[in-house]
């Protein structure tokens, strides 16, 4: 009857923890994702300041809240005003491999930037500490039938 129950009690501890990972990891997603659309947010209402403030110290990859700034106004200009932001998805960055192309990445979100005039492809890479590392938008236009 003991080994019974210590076999009950470890599988449902097992499944607690699983739950856990899974519950947690999906929560980390949905936060750097929400972090991810508040930076289009500010940019487009011209808070280039608060869009910088989740972004790794130093900002080596974007150089300024000035430089964020100039290059959305850039992507304005060329396609007209943003209409809708979302999240394409999030995926791990495997800097293992080498297939990584902003070193120290370990998480990107994708988005899907639509301007009055096109659409865009984006995607923010986050550190180990959730620090925003970059912002790129791609000047190629997201074709939703690739994924």
């Amino acid at each position: 009857m003991k080994k019974r129950n210590v076999l009950i009690v470890s599988v449902s501890v097992l499944l607690i923890v699983v739950i856990g990972l899974i519950f947690f990891h999906g929560r980390s997603d949905s936060t750097i994702e929400s972090r991810a659309l508040n930076v289009v947010d500010s940019l487009q209402a011209g808070k280039y300041q608060e869009a910088v403030k989740d972004f790794r110290d130093n900002l080596r990859a974007m150089g300024s809240s000035e430089v964020l700034g100039q290059q959305w106004a850039k992507a304005v200009a060329m396609f007209g005003p943003l209409r809708k932001r979302t999240v394409i998805g999030t995926h791990v960055t495997n800097n293992a491999s080498g297939s990584s192309t902003i070193p120290g990445a370990c998480k990107t979100v994708e988005l899907c930037i639509e301007f009055e005039k096109g659409t865009l492809y984006g995607h923010i890479p986050f550190d180990s500490n959730n620090q925003i590392i970059d912002l790129k938008i791609d000047g190629h236009h997201y074709d939703p039938g690739s994924n």
